[in-house]
């Protein structure tokens, strides 16, 4: 039975000094093992749980999930930082470390080796294996890319738009692999099926079932509930948290942490870590127009911006798809669905992430999944995770696609096609966004709501033209001469 924390609380806590706390990190937090499940009373609002989770992630405890239905926000620490809590008035109960043991049919880093080396050759007309880089520890961070042009140095690869699924930022969130692995399943598995063909024709898919292979390792073999990559000093490792480490607003927001101790230190600079330059240089590349990023747990449904307050000038169709996402996946206990809402809005505020990143440096609609209720759910649950999610991501490419709009910026002196910079005079850019552009042959892929666009290109040599564009709800090609 758990126990309740006590009703002054949240006035102890709103006394804390976060600066003792966070102080308190690196002796408290370097070897987590232990989960904490603080169970808030029902009496108790939403704003006050979040309250209570913004100040954790401030005062650098690892807030592994968040349960709004019951109030319950699950904490991994150690006995020491149990006690540290239990003084400050947080009463709850130790879940017991057999819950979190990893299932071995969980994918490895071998193991997934083996299987993507297997799809490929499955279908090697439609599924390309790259390795995007190494980590730490030299193990190969994996791509697939899934399309009927392979060829990603050839112009013909940049005729559509690119797609970017990856799992395994954090390295004790098994299940997410498995979603991402699941995406070459179903292409190679129903290659002749009419929609999956559409989805070839339509996208470049790319795959990074598991940006943190040396996590991975760590969590099979020695410590369950590692998160951070394997980043060490003199043979010390203290891990970096991948997913505060990408270079938009690394750092800014008391969304991640400075301390090697912490669960989310940022790392020494952004994109210092090899595991985000693999992710960061594909997407650099390619121009991705969406991104799905895979992590556990809590059950809901993340749009940008992760700080505290922002949202994306374009947040009324990233909101709306990412409730029409919600509605497609219901949550493990059969009583409901998934949360649709910002990191701020239901966690606490994120800097540094690859959502961010990916909207904010591409334009790419960008969403990120926290899965099932636990980090290491029974495997029995495997395949119905996976079922649930492969309707969300359908649904979700079919979507974009419909509302898809492409812009060939030609350049009215040559008759060819040139690099640009994109404006679209909806879209505001406020929160330290780069600016949009073409890809490297001049294509501009864009998803957008119907309604009526002024969109305009900028040549290198400054020269500026503009189009107007009607969307309704299908796909859109223009022409934007520059003269």
């Amino acid at each position: 039975m758990f126990r309740v924390i006590s009703s002054v609380f949240f006035a102890i806590i709103a006394l804390a000094s976060f600066t003792a706390m966070t102080a308190s990190a690196p002796t408290l937090y370097n070897a987590p093992n232990v989960r904490y499940r603080i169970k808030i009373p029902a009496s108790v609002s939403r704003q006050q749980i979040l309250n209570v989770t913004t100040i954790l992630n401030a005062g650098s405890f690892d807030v592994a999930g968040v349960d709004l239905r019951t109030g319950a926000i699950d904490v991994v620490t150690t006995t020491q930082g149990v006690a540290f809590l239990e003084s400050k008035g947080l009463k709850g109960s130790v879940v017991p470390t057999t819950e979190m043991a990893p299932d071995k049919r969980y994918l490895t880093p071998e193991s997934l080796a083996v299987r993507m080396k297997a799809l490929e050759q499955a279908d090697p007309k439609v599924a390309r294996l790259v390795e995007l880089g190494k980590s730490n520890q030299g193990r190969p961070i994996l791509g697939m890319l899934l399309s009927t042009t392979l060829d990603f140095n050839s112009p013909d690869y940049f005729q559509k738009p690119t797609m970017i699924f990856d799992g395994l930022h954090h390295a004790r969130e098994i299940m997410t692999p498995e979603i991402v692995i699941d995406v070459a399943d179903t292409i190679i598995k129903n290659r002749q099926n009419r929609g999956v063909q559409d989805l070839l024709k339509t996208w470049n898919i790319w795959i990074i079932p598991m940006m943190n292979p040396d996590g991975s390792n760590i969590v099979f073999t020695s410590n369950n509930m590692w998160r951070k990559n394997a980043h060490a000093d003199a043979g010390n490792i203290y891990g970096v948290d991948i997913n505060r480490n990408y270079n938009y607003r690394w750092g800014e927001c008391n969304g991640s942490s400075a301390s090697k101790g912490s669960e989310t230190f940022h790392g020494a600079a952004p994109a210092s870590e090899p595991e985000t330059q693999a992710i960061t240089k594909l997407a650099d590349f390619v121009h991705p127009t969406a991104s799905l990023s895979y992590h556990s747990y809590s059950e809901f449904v993340l749009y940008p911006f992760g700080c505290q307050g922002d949202l994306a000038s374009e947040n009324v169709m990233i909101k709306q798809i990412a409730g029409e996402l919600a509605n497609r996946l219901p949550n493990d206990r059969g009583n409901g669905n998934y949360a649709p809402g910002t990191p701020w809005q239901l966690l606490y505020s994120v800097d540094g992430s690859s959502m961010d990143y990916m909207y904010a440096a591409h334009g790419a609609l960008a969403y990120t999944f926290e899965v099932n209720t636990d980090f290491q759910p029974s495997y029995d649950i495997r395949n119905a995770t996976v079922a649930k999610h492969r309707n969300a991501w359908m649904y979700f490419l079919n979507r974009a696609a419909t509302n898809m709009l492409t812009v060939n910026v030609t350049d009215g002196k040559t008759g060819k096609l040139s690099e640009a910079l994109i404006a679209i005079d909806t879209i505001k850019f406020v929160k330290k966004e780069s600016p949009l552009r073409t890809n490297r042959i001049g294509k501009f892929f864009k998803v957008l709501d119907p309604g009526h666009y002024v969109v305009a290109a900028k040549l290198p040599d400054g020269r500026v033209g503009q189009v107007a564009v009607q969307m309704n709800r299908q796909p859109q090609a223009v022409t934007l001469t520059v003269p």
